[in-house]
Parts: C-alpha cells; structure tokens; sequence
C-alpha cells in the first residue's frame, strides 16, 4: 500500500507535537518517515528530534526512519537537532542509532558539535567527543567549535 503526502504530512505534525499514541497508529498502520519530506524539509524525526520527544524517536528509530537524513532547506540532521536544543537522551540515542557526528549543515558547514557548544551543553559536548567528534572541524566561514562557545559565552 502506498500512502500519500497526507499521511506523511501527519505523521510529522503528529511527531511535532509530541502525540506518541498517534505516531504509533500511523507508524502501526504502515506511515513511514522517509518519503519525501514536506513540512519545510523535515521528517518526522528531525521534528521529534528538535522537541525533544525522546519516546517518539525511539519509535520512529524502530520503524526505520533514517537517522542521517538532512533536511531539504539547510542540510540539519535530527542530530543537530537535537543537539541544538540541548536533548541529551535524545542525542545519546541517534549516536548509537548511527548518526553521523561529523555531519556538516549544507548551508554552512555547522557540525553537532559546534551545535552543542551554542546551546551550552557540557554534557552533550561529552558524548560527541567520546564518539569521536572532531572539535577542529570548521564551518565555510573558518570557525571550529571552540569559536561557538565563545561567541555564545558557553563557559561553563
């Protein structure tokens, strides 16, 4: 059965506004995540990924979504998504899912990394560090991760 941009379209606002319970029906009743993206170039894990909804991205995780898949406008991954909003569980689940912690945005060059520095979190730092990210990797306009945390003043 193929479903239309209807039902993808659903399965992504449902995933961004944290209903579980109806991304598991759609999920159940044969949605998936990765046709081709609508809602501003996002999937539903990007979406879930952004908020938070760790529960969600577990499911879509087990359904198959695809962990390293970029969005259409900029080039973010549900990783620096994630990271991006400080989500800790979230990013420790897409890393051991697969996610790429050396992604770059296509836009400009921004890595989880250096998303993890402007949102202040030590801890997600950590984890990407642990998993191999590379802290001298460096966006279009020549910054590397250490610039993000001075330019958000991330010091602690």
């Amino acid at each position: 059965m193929s479903y239309g941009k209807d039902v993808s379209y659903a399965l992504k606002n449902a995933a961004v506004s944290g209903d579980l319970e109806r991304v598991e029906c759609l999920l159940e009743g044969g949605a998936h995540d990765n046709s081709p993206r609508l809602y501003e170039g996002f999937s539903a894990l990007h979406a879930a990924s952004g908020e938070g909804f760790i529960l969600i991205v577990k499911k879509l995780l087990q359904h198959g979504s695809n962990v390293n898949a970029a969005t259409i406008d900029c080039g973010m991954t549900a990783l620096m998504m994630a990271c991006q909003g400080g989500y800790l569980e979230v990013v420790k689940d897409l890393i051991e899912a697969g996610a790429d912690v050396n992604a770059t945005q296509t836009t400009d060059g921004v890595t989880p990394l250096m998303y993890a520095c402007m949102s202040g979190s030590l801890e997600i730092v950590k984890v990407l560090l642990t998993n191999k990210a590379d802290p001298r990797s460096l966006t279009n306009d020549g910054h590397d991760a250490f610039y993000y945390v001075a330019e958000y003043e991330n010091t602690h």
